[in-house]
């Protein structure tokens, strides 16, 4: 008769799983992006294909550790970025949507039912075609709920202008560069005024909307191409890069001298890294080999000191660590997010249509909760 003991930890683990939805073979993805729906575990999922592109709005259902499909939009063209609406009178239904026809880009803005659930499969209804020149590569839409109603950000590859939405024009330009391209562009959640363009030259540049002036520039950021920026939900200026050099950077837009942190101890590249929406010591990073990893950094994060262990107050950094390593996926994992409904789940994509929903281990969710 064997003999064994399972302790708290082990019997809080194993409540931990995955779930897997499959896109199809047919289909090359782009990028998973949270819904903004607090009630219910909604991601968009969006293809850039020649052809057969869709847009699937998935829900992970917790409680029977599923993925289910609860839309299918159709679309003709390469879709190059979905944008959640913000400032749209709290419709959660429409969201901008960059596509490419054959290398005109267009941004329209759409609309999908939710509560129209007797049908899975509709063509991508747009509410709006935006009067843009089809020869700029428009990158992002950027919101501010402090800027005029019905204006919002155009980022292309050469500048930042402000859109009026009523008039359907561009009204005025922000920012300018003839001599690098904007690879990604975010706004500052906390400063709305502050919109952050990474450069193909690899420099930071944070630019005040108010004055059209650059107001914290970091050079040189990283040594090969940013991939992917994401700003702390909870603490003012900072931010996290990740790039083709191996290295997840997190800044204080204030010091651009030198990163706050740098985590380098990794053997693939990251592509794409975030920040949990609640709780922001908790990061998770994807990389080209197929896996996630999931970090705890409280050293940089809003958690006061108070908070920390006792045994760790004098030596914050003891309270950073790897939590996990999620090796479910077969190929390159380009995107990542949190759901905006809960805390502890958050999904993956692979180029090859693979969309996994993990969560946070329980024990991690304890130590942090308690």
């Amino acid at each position: 008769m064997n003999n064994f003991s399972v302790n708290a930890t082990q019997l809080l683990e194993a409540t931990t799983f995955s779930a897997t939805y499959n896109l199809g073979e047919s289909y090359e993805t782009q990028q998973v992006i949270a819904h903004p729906s607090q009630d219910r575990n909604l991601f968009y999922i969006s293809c850039n294909s020649q052809n057969n592109n869709k847009i699937a709005l998935l829900e992970y259902i917790e409680e029977a550790n599923e993925i289910n499909l609860v839309k299918e939009i159709q679309c003709e063209n390469t879709i190059q970025n979905i944008i959640p609406c913000e400032n749209n009178n709290n419709n959660q239904n429409q969201f901008y949507c960059v596509v490419n026809d054959q290398n005109k880009y267009k941004l329209v803005l759409c609309e999908s039912q939710l509560e129209n659930q007797g049908e899975k499969e509709e063509k991508l209804k747009v509410v709006q075609e935006l009067n843009i020149n089809e020869q700029k590569k428009i990158l992002n839409v950027l919101q501010n709920k402090n800027l005029q109603e019905n204006h919002i950000y155009l980022t292309d590859v050469n500048e930042v202008n402000i859109y009026d939405l009523k008039e359907n024009k561009e009204i005025q330009s922000i920012y300018q560069n003839e001599n690098s391209d904007i690879l990604l562009s975010e706004i500052d959640p906390h400063h709305t005024n502050l919109i952050t363009n990474v450069m193909d030259n690899n420099d930071i540049n944070i630019i005040d909307s108010r004055d059209k002036n650059t107001k914290f520039q970091i050079k040189d950021a990283h040594n090969l191409q940013i991939l992917d920026i994401d700003f702390n939900p909870n603490k003012q200026y900072y931010f996290q890069t990740c790039s083709m050099d191996n290295l997840v950077k997190f800044w204080d837009m204030r010091k651009t001298n030198i990163a706050m942190k740098c985590m380098s101890d990794f053997a693939n590249m990251p592509l794409s890294s975030k920040y949990n929406k609640f709780h922001d010591q908790l990061i998770v990073t994807s990389f080209n080999d197929g896996s996630l990893q999931l970090y705890k950094n409280t050293s940089i994060s809003s958690v006061p000191q108070e908070m920390l262990s006792p045994v760790n107050i004098s030596n914050p950094l003891a309270e950073d660590y790897q939590i996990k390593v999620y090796d479910e996926h077969e190929d390159s994992v380009y995107s990542v997010a949190w759901s905006n409904a809960k805390a502890w789940i958050f999904g993956s994509l692979s180029i090859q249509g693979n969309f996994i929903v993990n969560l946070v281990p329980s024990s991690e969710k304890y130590r942090i909760l308690l």
